[in-house]
């Protein structure tokens, strides 16, 4: 796999958060109103990096 993505709804500012502190980066906003979805991802290297940074 050398991508991973993740989804929340554009209210739900603590996963959002969570997916910021996993390194992960927003990619794209999906949907209207209610329904509105925003798309994050990290990919191999950027996880790897940051996991060599974390065992330093």
């Amino acid at each position: 796999m050398d991508v991973l993505s993740a989804v929340a709804v554009q209210h739900n500012a603590a996963s959002m958060r969570v997916m910021e502190k996993c390194g992960m980066r927003w990619i794209e906003t999906t949907g209207e109103g209610e329904a509105r979805k925003l798309r994050y991802e990290i990919r191999r290297q950027q996880w790897r990096a940051l996991a060599d940074a974390d065992q330093r």
